[in-house]
């Protein structure tokens, strides 16, 4: 307050400064995140090739194969070994073909169509004139045929192909001998089982009834024959019991006890695990290229982006740069300017000569100064370089990949290759050599 009149403070330099500054660093902060987006750095940040990482992934498929290689070379042996006892299981059985492999599947299917063929046709002769009605005459042929086909498979598999055990061994054991004897004693009693159930079908059909089947006053045991249905029935029994003995002793295995399972091992069991550990090492091998192939993949397409986008885009941010440099520049003069007015009123108003004027932080100003980001023709060589370096990367990449997998390929190729063979010959040698 001076002689009745209000004196407003004036801003002080730094003030002006203050306020200068605050306007042109936002701009420059945009600015220098806008030159470290753009093409051609984001680019840059890219392109470093990652040779070292292509190098460990070429030695992991160098790995893979070898141990691939080592686990082949044991699945050899294992084959050499089953093979071995193939040929001895040939020569103690004193077989002179190879082992059978039918398909248990095929022979199940087979004794269910048997089953329903037999009891629908059992079922029809128990219905004729009227011995029986709908619901016994089904209920019964299916049961009959249920039991006799299963009796029958278990005849055939279990004892049946032990009735010939080893009987043809050059090295034959008194322990051959027992089993046979069992076997044919089992069998036997199966079969007669299987007889006298097919008989009681045909007494039940001349009696009509399951009761008293084996009271023979009304109907003598001869006279179950009288009735051509009850021989029809007989006759089913047997074909369909004799079906099912032969498809156990050969229908689900070899009718020597182990033969075929020898044969898979020797054989199925171990190209299969082989087969399987192969396609395991190949997963693993693509497991390991992949992601280093599509890391190469996104390297090269944002370089090549930056090469087709850098120049316009650069090119309109070099013009943004330039135009904020010089609004740097102006405000900085201006600030200058009006500093030193402001001295020389002050100076005039008091009446004193004006001195040395306050001065400003010119250096505040010139770090907001951007640099333009340089394109020129050196650079987009040296970007194009690196670039085919990443592709050629890349390419080695692939290359190491597909020859790891030709080689594990090759070396399943090779196992299968050198196989024995599992033909019989005439002399497959001594075993008690």
């Amino acid at each position: 307050m001076a002689d009745g009149f209000f004196q407003p403070r004036r801003k002080s330099v730094a003030e002006y400064e203050a306020g200068e500054l605050s306007c042109l660093r936002e701009n420059s902060s945009n600015l220098r995140a806008a030159c470290n987006s753009a093409e051609l750095n984001k680019a840059e940040s890219f392109i470093d090739a990652p040779e070292q990482a292509v190098v460990a992934a070429e030695r992991q498929l160098l790995s893979i194969v070898v141990a691939a290689s080592a686990i082949m070379h044991g699945f050899t042996e294992t084959r050499n070994s089953n093979f071995t006892a193939y040929r001895y299981m040939q020569w103690l059985h004193g077989v002179v073909r190879n082992a059978r492999k039918p398909d248990a599947l095929d022979t199940i299917l087979l004794a269910m169509v048997f089953t329903l063929l037999e009891g629908g046709f059992t079922a029809v002769m128990m219905i004729a004139d009227g011995k029986m009605t709908l619901i016994e005459g089904v209920s019964y042929g299916m049961i009959f045929a249920v039991v006799t086909i299963v009796v029958g498979l278990f005849a055939g598999y279990f004892p049946g192909r032990h009735l010939l055990y080893r009987l043809g061994s050059p090295d034959p054991t008194p322990a051959d001998t027992v089993i046979r004897a069992g076997a044919w004693a089992w069998f036997l009693i199966l079969v007669l089982g299987l007889v006298v159930l097919i008989f009681n079908a045909a007494r039940v059909r001349a009696l009509g009834g399951h009761e008293h089947i084996f009271d023979y006053s009304e109907v003598s045991f001869l006279g179950t024959f009288d009735d051509a249905i009850a021989i029809i029935i007989i006759a089913i029994g047997l074909i369909s019991s004799m079906l099912a003995i032969w498809k156990g002793i050969c229908g689900l295995s070899d009718p020597i006890p182990g033969y075929t399972q020898a044969r898979r091992e020797a054989e199925d069991v171990v190209n299969d695990n082989a087969e399987a550990s192969t396609e395991s090492a190949i997963d693993s091998a693509y497991g390991v290229a992949d992601p280093l192939l599509n890391d190469l993949g996104q390297r090269i397409g944002i370089v090549t982006d930056a090469q087709r986008n850098a120049p316009t885009e650069i090119a309109d941010l070099n013009s943004r740069i330039a135009i904020h440099n010089d609004n740097v520049q102006s405000r900085k003069e201006r600030l200058k300017a009006k500093v030193e007015r402001a001295c020389q009123t002050k100076a005039l108003i008091k009446g004193e000569k004006c001195g040395c004027p306050p001065t400003i932080n010119e250096a505040a100003f010139d770090a907001l100064i951007v640099l333009p980001i340089a394109i020129d023709g050196a650079g987009i060589d040296v970007l194009q370089t690196r670039l085919e370096t990443l592709r050629g990367l890349s390419e080695r990449l692939i290359a190491a990949r597909e020859n790891a997998v030709a080689e594990l390929r090759g070396a399943y190729a090779d196992f299968l290759s050198s196989a024995p063979t599992l033909d019989v010959f005439p002399e497959i040698g001594d075993f008690n050599a």
